[in-house]
């Protein structure tokens, strides 16, 4: 029987093991006809999800990983040393220089794109005290499924109450990022609630009745907690005029999955 061996790498996930779910290594294997050919009948996140399924398993248990439970910057980390194993390392880039015109011809090393590692540090930092209402809140990283259901879950809210659906989602989110939350209660005493599906209303209202400094303290300490992953841009200094550009993988260019047999050179 004709057989081909299938290439493989081990890779370290940028929340490196430190969420609810997610291994610290994963074993992927090069992509083949199998799940190239179920491309054209997916879309591109649909074919995300279809590539890790079947492509990585966690290192430690041989398992395929659960994929509901990943957040957005592993899978996009995952996607793209997908890429790289599977189609070569090099992508090629092309952009005019917004200063002078010039067309520029890049190379794009994927595996050399910046990648930022989640650190204890980064998620000691996940409990924080609003600064004006004292609140002692705790903040999770969301799984990519669960703000991709956002969408529906918006959508919905917003034919109950007829506000606006990015408004909904907005809400949404800012509810969902929150674990739970400490204060003081003048007759009970300390009192910590968990952010449950049979309380969640009392977040939504939490949210909706903070003043703009302890929101907007709190939108700041979520993005410094989701700040990792791999950078999908580069700068790159224009071959003409020397002014920088930042240069960044386009997973819908026909250079990502047929890269060129010639590349251009940066």
């Amino acid at each position: 029987m004709f057989k081909v061996s299938v290439p493989e790498m081990i890779v370290k996930l940028p929340s490196a093991g430190k969420l609810d779910y997610s291994p610290a290594e994963v074993r992927l294997r090069a992509i083949t006809g199998k799940e190239e050919m179920k491309m054209n009948s997916s879309n591109i996140l649909k074919y995300i999800d279809l590539v890790i399924r079947e492509c990585a398993k966690d290192v430690a248990t041989g398992a395929p990983l659960e994929l509901e439970r990943l957040s957005s910057e592993d899978k996009v980390y995952l996607f793209m040393m997908l890429r790289s194993l599977s189609y070569g390392d090099v992508m090629a880039v092309n952009y005019r220089c917004s200063a002078c015109g010039s067309q520029n011809n890049v190379n794009l090393e994927l595996s050399k794109l910046p990648v930022k590692h989640l650190t204890n540090e980064m998620l000691s930092n996940s409990i924080i005290t609003l600064p004006v209402s004292k609140v002692v809140v705790k903040l999770r990283i969301l799984s990519d499924s669960e703000i991709y259901d956002l969408d529906v879950e918006a959508r919905k809210m917003e034919i109950e109450t007829k506000r606006p659906v990015k408004e909904c989602k907005d809400l949404l989110l800012k509810t969902r990022r929150i674990e739970n939350i400490t204060f003081e209660d003048p007759e009970k005493g300390t009192i910590t609630e968990e952010n449950s599906s049979s309380n969640r209303p009392i977040f939504q209202l939490l949210v909706e009745n903070l003043i703009g400094k302890d929101l907007a303290f709190m939108d700041r300490k979520w993005a410094q907690l989701n700040d990792y992953g791999i950078s999908l841009s580069i700068d790159h200094k224009c071959s003409s005029c020397g002014v920088t550009a930042p240069v960044g993988v386009d997973v819908t260019s026909t250079e990502f999955f047929r890269p060129s047999e010639t590349e251009p050179t940066a």
